[in-house]
């Protein structure tokens, strides 16, 4: 298998400044690539603050 095998399969998908890949407690049943940007996780505590737990 090569590149353009692999290439051939991709699925692209765009995501918008502040865009939700996956909500919590959702199932990943994909594997994503970044191209470009950032991507951060994250957990909301009871009083709705954000706590990031990684960047990628």
């Amino acid at each position: 298998m090569v590149i353009t095998d692999i290439e051939a399969v991709l699925e692209y998908k765009p995501l918008k400044k502040k865009e939700l890949l996956l909500k919590e407690g959702q199932v990943n049943k994909h594997i994503y690539f970044i191209e470009k940007g950032s991507v951060k996780t994250y957990k909301t505590s009871l009083n709705d603050k954000d706590y990031i737990s990684k960047i990628y």
